[in-house]
């Protein structure tokens, strides 16, 4: 089984935006041992100006980008022969990303195995697990192949504790928080956060990774 780990840096931060950069890192069982593939990534044409928010994330210019790759080559090249398809906050990708086969998402299978850290975004990870990255490899963070490559090597510690199987199905659900982090209650343990509290939560504009771990801690 091949697990593509994917990245992608886009032209702005909405639905409507395009991708102007992808990355993978294949992760695969060999003889029954996680092996971590090498790292790639193309530039995408986006046939529009990239934001200037996007550019003092990723630094990718117009120029370059102008040179890319059309989406759907990129696309075909960073999906084909995976079974399945990982990424750190995969909702992310999936905005752009459109594929019948599976997701992990290496982000809300943190939230499962370490609620604790204290924090899950992939570079606090990468740093608070103590992965055994190549530091050439993994750098600069915010571009397509270093954070596919870190994402590549977060799985592989997972793989060591979780299924694949497992993984897919917590990753089709909403995220459970450890904490809400906002308001009155937002350092609390959801346990020790008031039914009222939560039950108000139900009836407000959150996401559905807040009003899913309000729902769950009500039910207990």
């Amino acid at each position: 089984m091949i697990l593509n780990c994917c990245d992608v840096e886009t032209t702005g931060l909405t639905p409507e935006d395009t991708i102007v950069e992808i990355g993978i890192c294949p992760v695969e069982f060999v003889d029954g041992i996680v092996q971590i593939g090498n790292p790639a990534s193309k530039i995408v044409n986006p046939h529009r100006q990239i934001s200037v928010e996007a550019l003092a994330c990723h630094h990718i210019q117009d120029e370059e980008a102008a040179t890319g790759l059309e989406f759907v080559e990129a696309l075909d090249w960073a999906l084909g022969g995976a079974d399945v398809i990982v990424a750190h906050h995969a909702k992310y990708e999936q905005q752009y990303i459109k594929t019948e086969q599976p997701w992990i998402c290496t982000y809300k299978i943190a939230l499962h195995l370490a609620p604790q850290a204290p924090s899950h975004s992939l570079q606090v990870l990468r740093y608070w697990l103590r992965l055994a990255v190549d530091p050439v490899l993994a750098m600069p963070p915010h571009r397509a192949a270093p954070d596919a490559y870190c994402c590549a090597h977060l799985l592989a510690r997972m793989l060591a504790k979780i299924s694949i199987e497992e993984m897919i199905d917590i990753s089709s659900r909403p995220a459970l928080l450890p904490k809400l982090r906002f308001g009155k209650h937002g350092e609390l343990s959801l346990a020790q956060v008031p039914k009222d509290y939560l039950r108000w939560i139900l009836s407000q504009d959150f996401d559905e990774d807040v009003k899913y771990t309000a729902n769950h801690y009500l039910r207990l």
